[in-house]
């Protein structure tokens, strides 16, 4: 049996201010992550339309 762990534990914890620059250093690797995720899609998608067949079942590029 797992070990359920409720998040947040316990009682909700209150948000705290932070200065202008640490928001937006967080928001600037927020969105790294988010442009690294986008390039990882584009690779998959890239794969993907070169391995699948085309509508006719023949490989893209005439193979």
């Amino acid at each position: 049996m797992s070990n359920i762990i409720r998040f947040p534990a316990g009682r909700p914890v209150p948000a705290e201010r932070i200065p202008r620059e640490q928001f937006e250093r967080l928001a600037g690797l927020a969105l790294d992550v988010v442009d690294q995720i986008l390039v990882l899609l584009d690779d998959v998608d890239l794969d993907h339309r070169h391995t699948a067949p085309d509508t006719d079942g023949k490989a893209p590029g005439g193979c």
